[in-house]
């Protein structure tokens, strides 16, 4: 239950009200953008970091990790347990952008940050933040020219050292650009290379490089005199020799810690003798399983942060070989998915998520609790190919839309196969490409036929009734109070609604275009028990909120500095007016889950939004609720549900638990957490508010405590 404490206004004076039993308030929010305000809780890897390909890392000396995502042409930079703090980038040409960002190196004394721009061929800089400063190199073999820079390095004076992959050599410039020297040159002999592809400086300036196809790592002075080398080849695991290796670091004992193809880390001194290894080659999520690793670094403590390419993850180990953390990921797994297409709810507040490229449905709870899952590839009855559409009726049976096999599926809401009908074509029953389902309040079942034009309608066990003509329909939502049926026309970027039963058009809005109200692909819609109807836009990346005639009201929008979202999908909604967003792209580097969309971006007007609000309903950040002699701001809080592990701990409350802020242990009508946060006793009947606020997006309805 979402519950929050306002400030009533009226014409800009406070009003005072006292009503003994229960009193309704309108609030009309209308013609503003709404700040970004999302919660995203899936998928469910550790810390709900994206990576797309994370191909070399770096890390400064506060700690944080740089990644450079060469899927997603951005660089991450994040905390040392994987929480993003910045990303930046993009693909393109210019200043700033990137084509296959490959190697990242920073020096933090001066506060810089050097990515190789692989597929531009030039270095940039930036700042620890982010900001564009430089950059140098053009395509060429000459001097500072360069042909697929993949990694680089720096010496204790802020030179930089790049591999310049194709062209067989290292070259060193001054931390503005000026080129100094070069060695290398293809060939086998000391010195020379073939494909040298990563490269590594310790703390007294000896200069590593792997030399992939010659299985081998040389060591060099900063003036590029040879010094030792070690590796021969290896097609099964063999310590001290390599199988293509690709991947070096060194920590602050000097110990140099290399991955080749066999899929180990092997750890040397700096001479070259094997000490060590661990991992093992595969493509799977699992800890200590590498898959394509491309970049290493360790930190002051000697952990080791490993860029698992393939597998899409960062992995830490400690020095002694013992894994700590991953993060990263879309995947198979549960609470993992592969480009999600759309998500509906079930009367018990439970999400349903048409897993689109995994071929099956997961079921969570309103929190991410995973649930079940059922489906996967084929066309037998509970097989899937590319679910794209989902619903569920007020019996919690649930259709699914299978777009590649030209049907719809009905299921129980524990994934029990009822019924199915649809094939190939243009009569009744007949698809062509369906896309979403919606389901009215007499539980009739409404199919966008996409490339047929039209809108089907059937009843809840798949008789057909009747179909409508619209062009290329693909959202489809109904208002179940006033039995209207809005749908979205992506060739025309517009919404039309129509009566439920004649199918009669009443009104229509939008026009191509990225001005409020106009729209650029419309993918996604849902209304709200207002009737307030929400439109995502896959081009635009954004949701935009209107009235039921289509006059609109306010936005949530993403962008390179704050972003959220990346082409939104379905979208549905729940009973306290939050927005539920199917993300199924992997721009901005926001990838594969489900969002949050919360219908007041600041609750207690503080100016904080709720997101980074540690008391959202609650304006008075500084005061110790729980008198530990910490600012409610800092207070310890593991579960991250509002309620400090000192109050949680008081009221016999679990501190582990999310799920005991909503819940209401004294049974007098109030959740835990605003009892806690109006100053209430959340376990005791006799402490309690006389009226309780609950806001549902722009309706806020007082009601009494139970006696």
């Amino acid at each position: 239950m979402n519950c929050f404490l306002i400030k009533l206004m009226y014409k800009g004076k406070k009003m005072k009200f006292f009503y003994k039993y229960i009193a309704i308030f309108v609030i009309v929010v209308s013609g503003v953008e709404a700040e970004n305000t999302f919660k995203s809780f899936l998928p469910l890897h550790t810390n709900n970091v994206n990576l797309g390909n994370p191909s070399r890392i770096a890390r400064d000396s506060a700690a944080n990790i740089y990644v450079t995502d060469s899927y997603n042409d951005k660089v991450l930079k994040l905390n040392s347990n994987g929480k993003l703090i910045k990303s930046w980038g993009g693909y393109g040409s210019g200043f700033g952008k990137f084509n296959n960002p490959s190697g990242i190196a920073v020096d933090s004394s001066r506060g810089f940050v050097y990515v190789a721009d692989q597929s531009n061929d030039r270095i940039q800089k930036f700042s620890l933040n982010g900001r564009y400063l430089s950059s140098w190199g053009t395509t060429g073999g000459l001097n500072g020219q360069m042909e697929d820079p993949i990694s680089l390095a720096l010496d204790s004076a802020g030179n930089v050292y790049v591999a310049d992959y194709t062209n067989n050599r290292i070259q060193k410039f001054t931390n503005t650009g000026t080129f100094l020297l070069k060695w290398g040159g293809a060939g086998t002999a000391d010195g020379r290379f073939d494909a040298p592809i990563a490269i590594a400086i310790d703390k007294y300036n000896n200069v590593y490089v792997v030399d992939k196809d010659n299985h081998r790592v040389q060591r060099f002075s900063t003036s590029g005199t040879f010094i030792t080398k070690w590796g021969t080849r290896s097609y099964s695991y063999d310590p001290g020799k390599f199988d293509y290796p690709t991947a070096i670091a060194v920590d602050s004992a000097t110990n140099v810690y290399v991955y080749d193809g066999n899929g180990h880390i092997q750890r040397f001194n700096r001479s070259g003798s094997y000490i060590d290894d661990f991992g093992s080659n595969t493509q799977t999520a699992s800890a200590g399983h590498f898959s394509a690793v491309y970049g290493m670094v360790t930190d002051a403590n000697r952990n080791i942060y490993i860029a698992d390419g393939y597998n899409d993850r960062i992995h830490k180990f400690s020095f002694r070989k013992v894994h700590i953390t991953s993060w990263g990921a879309y995947g198979s797994g549960k609470g993992e998915f592969y480009q999600p297409q759309d998500v509906a709810m079930d009367t018990k507040g439970n999400i349903y998520v048409a897993d689109t490229y995994n071929h099956r449905i997961q079921k969570f709870t309103k929190h991410g609790t995973f649930i079940l899952k059922w489906g996967k590839y084929g066309s037998g009855e509970g097989e899937f190919n590319a679910p794209t559409g989902i619903a569920v009726n007020s019996r919690d049976e649930v259709y699914v839309v299978d777009q590649r096999n030209n049907r719809i599926q009905k299921f129980s809401a524990s994934g029990s196969f009822i019924t199915e009908w649809g094939t190939y074509g243009s009569y009744d029953y007949e698809f062509y490409t369906p896309v979403q389902v919606a389901i009215d309040k007499y539980n009739n079942v409404y199919v966008t036929d996409f490339n047929n034009d039209r809108i089907q309608k059937f009843n809840r066990n798949g008789d057909y009734i009747t179909s409508w003509s619209v062009d290329n329909p693909y959202a489809i939502t109904v208002n179940k109070s006033r039995n209207y049926v809005y749908v979205t026309s992506t060739s025309n970027d517009e919404v039309i609604k129509l009566n439920a039963v004649t199918g009669t058009v009443l009104t229509r809005w939008g026009a191509s275009g990225y001005d409020t109200g106009e729209f650029s692909n419309p993918v996604g819609i849902t209304v709200d028990i207002q009737g307030n109807v929400f439109v995502s836009d896959t081009y635009r990346d954004d949701v935009q909120k209107f009235t039921g005639n289509g006059e609109y009201l306010y936005v949530w929008k993403t962008s390179y500095s704050t972003p959220q979202f990346s082409d939104p999908r379905g979208v549905t909604s729940d009973r306290f007016g939050n927005i539920y967003l199917a993300n199924y792209g992997d721009y901005y580097n926001i990838k594969d889950g489900i969002r949050r969309l919360e219908p007041n971006p600041d609750i207690d007007g503080d100016g904080i939004v709720n997101d980074k609000d540690a008391f959202p309903y609650n304006s008075h950040e500084w005061i110790d609720t729980d008198h530990d002699g910490i600012g409610n701001n800092a207070d310890k809080d593991d579960d991250n549900d509002g309620i400090s592990d000192v109050l949680e701990k008081r009221y016999k409350l679990n501190p582990l638990n999310a799920t005991d802020a909503d819940k209401d242990k004294d049974g007098d009508g109030f959740s835990n957490i605003l009892e806690i946060q109006l100053g209430y006793n959340p376990v005791s009947r006799r402490s309690h508010p006389l009226l309780a606020p609950i806001i549902m997006d722009d309706l806020t309805i007082f009601i009494p405590a139970k006696r």
